[in-house]
């Protein structure tokens, strides 16, 4: 009962988590973007439909509060004013047309956590840090001793296992997470057949 009970909010969290993952569109209406504040989901795509005439380019708050137009460094860019965007970080993204900036022509995204996965509990037989984990390696720590059996999975937030690990009956398991993306992630631990999954945040 316990197991199914975990399997049960492990599969709805994934389902929630695959739904809130929409594409968002943002178009050109005269000199505006529309939307021109757009509130999204971590690992939501925003598809820019626009024109030559209006080249998008991400700026910094600074410069977009200026009206002004000196592009971020590193950020995301659309010369055609066509293009997408995957957005795996929680954050403000400001963005303007480069040759409309100084009639105001400028939107904004907030890019916010996936609330779904908010609820999904930790066992209290184990610990796993860091979480938010900004480094390479996870450590997950079982309290539960002996283990029989042990299995470790990590799946991005459409069900996708990304990294398993099982066999090592350790105490502490050391996880390479170098590989996954910046993102929301489900770790989830089968102790003996009994199953306990969390959220995992990667920066």
């Amino acid at each position: 009962m316990k197991r199914l009970l975990f399997t049960s909010i492990f599969l709805l969290a994934l389902y929630i988590g695959t739904q809130a993952q929409t594409t968002h569109t943002i178009s050109i209406s005269g000199l505006s973007f529309s939307p021109s504040s757009l509130n999204i989901s971590v690992g939501d795509k925003v598809q820019f439909n626009g024109s030559s005439s209006h080249p998008i380019a991400e700026v910094s708050e600074e410069t977009w509060n200026a009206n002004s137009n000196t592009p971020l460094a590193g950020g995301f860019s659309f010369p055609s004013g066509l293009g997408e965007k995957t957005f795996n970080m929680v954050g403000t993204y400001y963005y303007i047309c480069e040759n409309h900036y100084s009639s105001g022509m400028k939107g904004k995204i907030t890019v916010s956590a996936v609330t779904a996965l908010e609820d999904i509990p930790e066992s209290i037989e184990l610990k796993i840090f860091p979480n938010p984990l900004d480094k390479d390696y996870l450590t997950i720590s079982l309290n539960r001793n002996p283990i029989s059996t042990l299995e470790i999975t990590i799946f991005d937030i459409t069900g996708s296992s990304k990294i398993v690990k099982s066999n090592n009956l350790d105490k502490d398991q050391i996880i390479d997470c170098s590989d996954l993306l910046s993102g929301i992630y489900i770790v989830q631990i089968n102790m003996d057949n009994n199953i306990s999954s969390t959220k995992l945040v990667k920066r």
